[in-house]
């Protein structure tokens, strides 16, 4: 998968479309996806974000289906 580089709107749609996420784990997606868009060259890569996912996971924020609910959003195969 390639690097994908998405607007604020974009990231914000994205996360509201993903339905197992309450509001705080939509803020706390949306504060991840917007900080990994404004590092690198303003592209998330799959890497990144399973990283970011992951750290999430290990903090019990997110479970591992929302983990994998918000890599099948920002990266559809």
């Amino acid at each position: 998968m390639n690097p994908i580089r998405l607007s604020r709107e974009e990231i914000k749609k994205l996360v509201y479309g993903i339905e197992s996420l309450n509001q705080d784990q939509r803020a706390l997606i949306r504060e991840t996806l917007e900080a990994l868009s404004r590092s690198s060259d303003a592209r998330i890569s799959p890497e990144e974000l399973r990283k970011a996912l992951s750290r999430l996971r290990a903090e019990y924020k997110i479970s591992e289906i929302d983990a994998k609910a918000v890599t099948r959003a920002v990266f559809p195969s």
